[in-house]
């Protein structure tokens, strides 16, 4: 019988506020910054994303959110400067 995973063992690394998160896929980058993480639900802002409105905010589960690339903590830097334009 398969023992059921922890939820801290299975997110080890936390999602703190501020935090920003990029998800790469078909040629584009999306760019998210942490509001709040709460149990199974983390809640983000949109910086930039194909299709997004900047500033709307959206849940993620837990696992989603920590499948992102964890870009750095917010330092006031614009989504453009995170993510240079040669690799948009």
């Amino acid at each position: 019988m398969r023992r059921p995973r922890s939820s801290s063992a299975a997110y080890p690394l936390a999602l703190s506020a501020g935090l920003l998160l990029r998800r790469r896929a078909l040629g584009s980058d999306s760019i998210y910054r942490v509001r709040a993480a709460s149990g199974s639900v983390v809640e983000v802002e949109v910086l930039e994303a194909p299709g997004m409105k900047p500033g709307v905010r959206i849940g993620l589960c837990s696992a989603a959110a920590c499948a992102l690339e964890r870009v750095r903590a917010e330092t006031g830097a614009t989504a453009r400067e995170i993510v240079p334009a040669a690799a948009r």
